[in-house]
């Protein structure tokens, strides 16, 4: 749930929304404070701000409750793609697969929005999950994707390194 788009707001809903994800929702039981929601931590313990979220407070003061109109705790940003679950010591070797893609892998290139599209450059992590919480270990090897007519080299920390096109 995210802060609502218009209407009043509360600084006790905000603080919800930066502690639980749930504005409306959750006790708080420290006093609030506008540099706390912002910079995070504080008797509260607010997590730090969700840049992935389409609408969040600047941080320059002066602050106002305006700028945590649509603000989204929860809000993920990722790509996804396909890839065949077996891995090939070497990218063209790799290509040569041609069994349907059957894992779904995610990342954070940075781009707004979320759905499917093909990584293009190495340096990104590769997660498990849309939550972007579980980096994909992927061992050092390639593993091919159809629907992106590459293969790619994953490492053990989910780190791309490495792009062979098919």
């Amino acid at each position: 749930m995210a802060v609502p788009a218009s209407g009043t707001l509360t600084m006790l809903g905000i603080a919800q929304e930066r502690k639980f994800g749930t504005y409306g929702t959750g006790t708080i039981s420290s006093p609030i404070l506008m540099t706390d929601l912002i910079n995070g931590g504080g008797s509260n313990s607010f997590p730090a701000l969700n840049t992935s979220s389409t609408s969040k407070p600047n941080t320059t003061t002066p602050h106002s409750m305006s700028e945590w109109y649509s603000y989204d705790q929860d809000s993920a940003q990722w790509r996804s793609f396909t890839v065949y679950d077996y891995a090939y010591g070497d990218g063209g070797e790799a290509c040569t697969n041609e069994s349907a893609d059957n894992l779904t892998l995610y990342y954070d290139d940075g781009s707004s929005g979320t759905g499917a599209a093909c990584p293009s450059a190495t340096g990104v992590t590769i997660y498990t999950t849309s939550a972007l919480t579980t980096a994909f270990n992927g061992g050092g090897e390639f593993r091919h994707s159809t629907q992106c007519s590459q293969s790619y080299n994953i490492q053990s920390d989910g780190l791309l390194e490495g792009i062979h096109d098919c």
